[in-house]
């Protein structure tokens, strides 16, 4: 959250589905903290590739994905286990 200047825009961060556990995570985290400007969207795309092009043009700031290959991805590009669901 600290990442986005005040005053440029709300926190984009790109879930899988409005309904996924990503967004009830976020929208918790949102209603716990008030003052935090958010934006919770949906990329209609299915390519972690092009969820790193809308990260890397600044369309999102931040973006929920299943990356099997983490090789694949830019080295600018910073990965982190947002979850484990147990089978």
């Amino acid at each position: 959250v600290a990442a986005i200047r005040r005053g440029s825009r709300a926190l984009r961060v790109d879930v899988l589905g409005l309904r996924s556990a990503q967004a009830v995570v976020l929208h918790d985290y949102w209603r716990s903290h008030p003052g935090t400007e958010l934006d919770v969207v949906t990329l209609k795309v299915d390519d972690p590739r092009l969820a790193v092009a809308a990260v890397q043009a600044g369309d999102v700031d931040a973006s929920f994905r299943s990356v099997t290959d983490p090789a694949a991805l830019p080295r600018e590009v910073r990965m982190i286990h947002a979850f484990h669901s147990p089978l």
